[in-house]
């Protein structure tokens, strides 16, 4: 059985209103109402698009909007495993043993426009 949609969708009054498979979906669906966000979950610190509040409509490109949604996702998803940590430079050391000597910094750079 197939989980629960992660694209969460609210509208201006921050009242959950739909949820979509692909986020693409919900770009459709929030294109030009101003004020509807879409979330990754039901967490409002996981809000990775806010239509009318980004350089443009969600509705000029929903492949804009998803990749603006990943991006996002990853800064989320990092910040969460530094506070986990304690700090970035405990997040580095774990990071490195983990993932090998010098990964934090390759991903760091991977992820730099959104850190």
């Amino acid at each position: 059985m197939a989980g629960s949609p992660s694209w969460k969708v609210y509208n201006t009054e921050k009242k959950y209103v739909a949820a979509f498979v692909r986020v693409e979906d919900a770009a459709r669906f929030v294109g030009g109402m101003e004020g509807y966000s879409i979330r990754s979950g039901h967490s409002v610190s996981w809000t990775v698009w806010s239509e009318g509040s980004e350089g443009q409509s969600a509705a000029e490109s929903f492949d804009h909007v998803a990749e603006v949604a990943e991006l996002r996702c990853r800064r989320f998803a990092w910040q969460s495993y530094v506070k986990g940590c304690g700090s970035e430079e405990r997040a580095r050391e774990s990071f490195d043993k983990s993932n090998g000597e010098g990964a934090f910094d390759r991903l760091k750079a991977t992820l730099g426009s959104v850190l």
